[in-house]
């Protein structure tokens, strides 16, 4: 879930460019024409490689949006004069679907297949997708944020035994330290080097996004991916243990 929004927003970063010059040249087209903008050929080169990586990432969590990007990436380019333009329609299309992949409700729509082997777990996710789907106000954005931090620690504890799993610097670890001992666990458990690395940029976020004040719903956003995303991948390691 992480590599997928990175790509979301390598692919947001390039389209919100174009976005720009294509409205900066408004006010000088003739009335009912089209702005054209040519497309960089290394954009272009970018676009396709991050779309083909975009549709593969998004085919397990949902076939009929990988097949609306595929549909979109196919009519995203008008050729004229041997010169590359945007398709204006699929322009905006594409738009949509990667604001919606960034979203807290693509996120939501995802965990609710989430099952871990911990039921106090699984009953903290629901509550926590509960407060996300009706947050409309900082209040209730707090309140999501509490909910989600409250699960990060709980997840932490499930995993962490310190008779076990020592720290980096091989000291044990607070029992107020989440990202110590879902690191230490790490270590222990997680047998493939990718999935570890992985793993820990997981970690790394939760810690930082669950510090944060959730005020508004571009960070609720963002703790709700962290989260839910390694409460996935940590049941995942734990479950293949």
């Amino acid at each position: 879930m992480l590599e997928l929004q990175k790509t979301v927003e390598q692919l947001k970063k390039i389209r919100e460019y174009y976005r720009v010059k294509i409205n900066e040249t408004l006010p000088i087209t003739p009335p009912m024409s089209i702005p054209l903008v040519v497309i960089a050929r290394n954009d272009f080169n970018a676009l396709n490689s991050l779309l083909q990586t975009l549709m593969v990432q998004v085919n397990p969590f949902s076939t009929h949006l990988s097949q609306s990007l595929r549909e979109i990436h196919s009519n995203l380019y008008i050729n004229y004069n041997g010169y590359l333009y945007f398709n204006s329609f699929n322009f905006g299309a594409l738009g949509l679907i990667l604001n919606y992949l960034s979203s807290k409700d693509f996120i939501c729509n995802f965990a609710k297949y989430i099952t871990t082997p911990w039921e106090d777990i699984n009953d903290s996710l629901s509550l926590l997708l509960e407060k996300v789907s009706t947050a409309k106000n900082r209040l209730e954005y707090n309140q999501a944020g509490v909910t989600a931090r409250e699960l990060y620690i709980l997840l932490a504890k499930k995993v962490y035994d310190k008779d076990i799993h020592l720290g980096i610097d091989g000291k044990k670890i607070s029992e107020a330290d989440a990202k110590g001992m879902l690191e230490a666990y790490l270590i222990a458990k997680a047998k493939n080097d990718k999935v570890k690395e992985y793993a820990k940029s997981a970690v790394s976020l939760a810690e930082t996004v669950t510090h944060m004040k959730t005020e508004d719903n571009e960070r609720l956003n963002a703790l709700v991916i962290a989260v839910v995303t390694l409460v996935g991948l940590i049941s995942n390691i734990y479950k293949n243990n």
